[in-house]
């Protein structure tokens, strides 16, 4: 005698309901600390199927390693939810701080930073008080080559890309000329200094007025061209521009348009008769969109009260198309700016705020959240979003957001919450550490449904005591789920989206096979 059992294969739908509201979930977080003084972040990147972090750190305390002594440029390599997986301690005997993590390729990168060493691992001779220290790694931390670069004075630097030929452009802040810097127009200026890929010094040219000027972006073009995002702050020098405010007094938005050998190819300037500083920039398919921060409230720039994000779009010619101030009554800061697929544009920044466009601050007696803000793609508000606690939390560097996709993304702030962000502040001397903290919309990570199982459906238990399911591969799944009714049907053995059945000899009739993705 023969007994038949039918087997039918079917679907259980995993059902997400979709949204366009804000970044809600923050999906891990971790504090790096040190015991007695502040370890600062000022930058994090995607790095090899992690992250790397570059934290200040000022005394020799687990977990950093290899401290040389008075402060040191600590990076992390982290898995992608914050183990680490290596640390080490940059630097010298002097003090030493990162700025910034430039990927070359997938086996190296750049770690740029400020110091004021000249022995340890810095083994160039600084050329005044603080130099631009760039440093060449793979992706275990070790050193492949390293070089100094700047004056006598304080050099402070300020961004650093990539260049065509795998080399690097960086932007520093002086405060002099002499050494590696040719000129210097007063106060305050913005020195732009090509390297080659192995570290030599192609050339060099300064960007400044007799004010106090600043810089806080470089951006390769399309057009095979470099611009630098700066802020001037008096006329003359070699600026082109006439302030629109009393000199000394205020900051317009300066463009200034390198080519590729160092000469300067236009100029252009933006703002109200106050403080407008640029922070940062994009390129988009008609034009340019910046990221700044402004007090000003004529000549078309209308903030909400201290200073505001001040969102503008410019077009091929330099003309602006767009502007949009966002913000509350108090200090809103940007730090960061992408577009995203939909031609909107997402910041990322500082509030006091939380009036107005802010809502949702954290913080008590007038403290700071990280703010989050998604536009359109002409600069409208759809949603905003506050990261914090009752503290205090600042983007302290200027590199503190890793975007894995336009719903996901990494910051690495500062914060003195303490325990309510899970991070401890031992020492209330020195109040602030470090807050890597991963937000995610998760609505938009929905996989798609799975195929139907493929496998036999008609069985008999004298010849088909196992047989085996499987599914193609759903877009999106991390893993799937198998299931068999009634369960006295049989045994799943499921591996991801294969499942084997082994099948009860006694049992007579239907049984479902259902699979779901995750």
């Amino acid at each position: 005698m023969y007994n038949y059992k039918l087997f039918t294969t079917t679907l259980l739908l995993l059902i997400f309901f979709s949204s366009f509201s804000q970044i809600t979930d923050i999906t891990w977080q971790h504090c790096y600390v040190t015991e007695n003084y502040e370890a600062k972040s000022y930058c994090i990147e995607n790095f090899n199927k992690g992250l790397l972090i570059g934290i200040y750190v000022a005394e020799n305390y687990s977990p950093n390693s290899n401290y040389h002594g008075d402060g040191d440029s600590w990076f992390v390599h982290t898995d992608n939810v914050g183990n680490i997986v290596w640390e080490r301690c940059y630097g010298g005997s002097g003090a030493d701080q990162p700025l910034k993590i430039v990927q070359i390729n997938e086996q190296y990168y750049y770690l740029i930073n400020q110091s004021t060493s000249s022995d340890g691992d810095v083994l160039c001779e600084n050329n005044g008080e603080s130099d631009v220290w760039v440093v060449k790694i793979d992706t275990a931390g070790n050193i492949i080559w390293q070089n100094c670069y700047g004056g006598p004075d304080y050099e402070r630097p300020r961004d650093a890309i990539l260049t065509p030929d795998g080399g690097l452009l960086v932007m520093s802040r002086i405060y002099n000329n002499g050494g590696d810097i040719s000129n210097f127009y007063g106060m305050y200026d913005n020195w732009v200094c090509k390297i080659d890929s192995v570290g030599n010094l192609e050339w060099e040219i300064t960007i400044g007025s007799p004010g106090r000027d600043n810089g806080h972006r470089l951006l390769f073009t399309s057009d095979s061209t470099y611009i630098a995002l700066c802020s001037v702050n008096d006329n003359g020098g070699m600026s082109e521009c006439e302030l629109t405010g009393a000199p000394i007094y205020s900051l317009d938005l300066w463009l200034v348009e390198i080519d590729l050998d160092g000469n300067i190819l236009r100029q252009d300037c933006y703002g109200g008769s106050e403080w407008d500083l640029g922070y940062d920039i994009v390129e988009t398919h008609d034009g340019f969109a910046i990221a700044s921060v402004t007090d000003s409230q004529d000549l078309g720039v209308s903030n909400n009260g201290l200073y505001d994000f001040w969102l503008l779009k410019i077009n091929e010619n330099r003309e602006i198309m767009w502007q949009n101030c966002l913000g509350g009554s108090s200090w809103e800061t940007p730090k960061y700016l992408t577009q995203t697929q939909d031609n909107g544009f997402i910041l990322i920044g500082s509030t006091y705020s939380n009036d107005k466009d802010v809502s949702g601050n954290h913080s008590v007696a007038g403290g700071s959240d990280i703010w989050m803000v998604k536009t359109d793609s002409t600069g409208e508000l759809l949603w905003q979003q506050c990261f914090g606690s009752a503290g205090d939390e600042n983007p302290w560097g200027h590199f503190i957001v890793a975007k894995k996709s336009d719903h996901n993304y990494v910051l690495a702030p500062i914060t003195n919450s303490g325990t309510s962000l899970s991070c401890f502040t031992p020492n209330p001397e020195y109040p602030y550490n470090n807050w890597i903290f991963e937000i995610k919309d998760c609505s938009q990570y929905q996989p798609s449904t799975p195929q139907q199982p493929t496998g036999k459906n008609h069985l008999c238990v004298n010849t088909d005591s196992i047989t085996t399911y499987t599914t193609p591969v759903a877009m999106g799944a991390w893993g799937y789920e198998w299931e068999i009714t009634p369960p006295e049907a049989g045994i799943l053995e499921a591996d991801s989206i294969t499942a084997n059945t082994h099948w009860s000899a006694t049992y007579q009739g239907t049984a479902t096979i259902k699979v779901r993705s995750y």
